[in-house]
């Protein structure tokens, strides 16, 4: 479809060009809108100007786009003759033409207007779309009889806005995947049983990375072939460098859980990035652990982790903290603990005050082991990417509670979470993981979007993602900021075990810094 230009401006009858003939082309329907290949068009208003067929008699077309509410006629000039032009017009229902052209003469000269003959090509546009339609109509019953009963058999269902979440469903991470999953369908749910979106309900079609890039992009693909409006995710940084730019080839604007710099501009995010993680930790081993030197084990294998470990290592040098070790490891495929043991000893022997682990929870867990079995009293402290149930579940109450993680706060822990939680509760018959107040809100900030825009088509619901100020859900407050796409502020906390093996804010930590929630 040609685009648009965006002043206002009424059209002159030259502009628009049609043969006193009629034959219609090739349909193709794309979800609810039909793309008709219009060969030629019928007229019988005689203040149209008839040019010059090509020598094969075809004048050159463009598309038509048929939307149930607007048709956008793109009509190219003809080839041969005096008479060279383009025209784009939007046609209301049975209304005048709105929108403006950019099109000229053969001779330079601009178009002429012709309000004074406005009601004769009001009538004329009516009786062209009614008649293009039959035309239409007959075309597809008697050319295309499979892709008319398709249509009978989709016209029966309901119409829906699939919204793909993107994230870890199966594999090492699948627990911070499926809390994902049960945040956006939770959301999903309190959508449509408050009516829906836009006139249809809300779908959410799960879309399993496994924390694996070439998986991811595999499943990206499927998912955007079947057809999606909308999507959440992914969760891991490394697989959305691959995905995201698909997602925006295919005209949507993701709402990403990634907290790479390199993800920015990938559509927006309510999740902390990178920038504003590394202050929290610095902070964190500084004024509340008061390191003098860290040593660091850091996966060399993902974006994200990659990126913390340069800011962690300038923010620790600015601080006037010595950075003992910086210790890369590649990750085994099938965890080895050994990998992370021989870290942890080469850390140790550089006899720092603290270690900070900036890994992914199934290898930050077992640093959070090793140095709790070490006894040595070294401070401790895991990354961002460790935040997540299963990091409890790996290293053990007593462990994560030697080695703090960076995170975000735990559901219960954002103000008014009450409501939220007891929905989640009553759904699942579990407690939400820690990302779901994410992909919860992120789902609702789509939507409400969408409805600001009147359509989840990728430009107006940018802008009107880009614009959004002081967005209040489970999370708190958001303003996204542009071009970044980022949110402020930041949800970094540092957070510890309770006794029952939850994740909450650590309040020492809060104490020390003068965070409050």
């Amino acid at each position: 479809m040609a685009d648009l230009a965006t002043q206002d401006a009424p059209f002159g009858l030259n502009q628009v060009m049609f043969t006193p003939s009629e034959r219609v082309g090739d349909c193709l329907f794309e979800g609810e809108e039909a793309v008709l290949h219009v060969m030629s068009f019928w007229t019988d208003a005689p203040e149209v100007p008839h040019p010059p067929p090509d020598p094969d008699g075809i004048p050159a077309s463009r598309f038509c786009l048929f939307d149930g509410t607007n048709a956008v006629v793109c009509l190219k000039g003809y080839r041969g003759g005096r008479t060279r032009n383009a025209a784009d017009m939007l046609i209301g229902r049975g209304g005048w033409p709105r929108g403006s052209v950019s099109c000229s003469h053969a001779d330079g000269s601009a178009p002429r207007q012709a309000a004074a003959i406005r009601p004769k090509m009001r009538a004329f546009m009516r009786h062209f779309t009614q008649k293009l339609a039959l035309t239409l109509a007959v075309a597809l019953l008697i050319a295309f009889p499979a892709v008319a009963a398709q249509g009978t058999v989709r016209a029966s269902q309901p119409k829906v806005w699939k919204i793909g979440l993107e994230g870890p469903l199966t594999g090492s991470q699948s627990d911070i995947g499926i809390g994902m999953l049960k945040g956006a369908q939770l959301a999903a749910d309190e959508i449509n049983a408050a009516g829906g979106v836009l006139g249809r309900q809300v779908q959410i079609i799960p879309i399993d990375d496994a924390a694996d890039p070439a998986v991811g992009v595999a499943a990206a693909k499927a998912a955007i072939q079947a057809g999606l409006d909308g999507v959440v995710g992914p969760y891991n940084s490394g697989v959305g460098l691959q995905t995201l730019p698909l997602y925006i080839k295919d005209k949507l604007v993701p709402i990403r859980l990634t907290s790479s710099t390199s993800t920015e501009g990938y559509g927006v995010t309510l999740q902390p990035m990178n920038d504003q993680i590394s202050p929290v930790a610095v902070q964190a081993l500084t004024t509340w652990q008061k390191n003098t030197s860290v040593a660091i084990i850091y996966d060399n294998s993902t974006a994200y982790t990659q990126g913390a470990d340069t800011s962690l290592v300038a923010g620790l040098e600015t601080a006037g903290v010595t950075v003992s070790a910086n210790i890369p490891i590649i990750p085994s495929a099938i965890n080895d603990p050994a990998v992370i043991q021989a870290a942890v000893t080469e850390a140790l022997a550089t006899h720092p005050t603290g270690v900070y682990a900036d890994l992914y929870y199934p290898e930050g867990a077992l640093v959070a082991d090793q140095m709790l079995e070490s006894g040595t009293g070294t401070n401790c402290l895991s990354d961002y990417a460790s935040a997540s149930v299963g990091y409890v579940t790996e290293a053990g109450i007593p462990a994560v509670q030697n080695c703090p993680v960076l995170g975000v706060p735990a559901p219960s822990d954002f103000a008014g979470s009450a409501p939220f939680l007891s929905a989640f509760e009553a759904k699942f018959h579990s407690a939400p993981g820690l990302w779901s107040p994410y992909t919860f809100d992120s789902v609702n900030l789509l939507v409400q979007s969408a409805v600001k825009a009147h359509s989840f088509q990728q430009v107006p619901l940018a802008r009107a993602l880009y614009s959004t100020k002081d967005f209040v859900g489970w999370t708190g407050s958001a303003t996204i900021l542009s071009p970044s796409g980022n949110r402020m502020p930041s949800t970094v906390t540092v957070d510890t075990s309770d006794a029952s093996g939850t994740l909450h804010v650590d309040l020492d930590w809060a104490a020390a810094v003068g965070y409050t929630p």
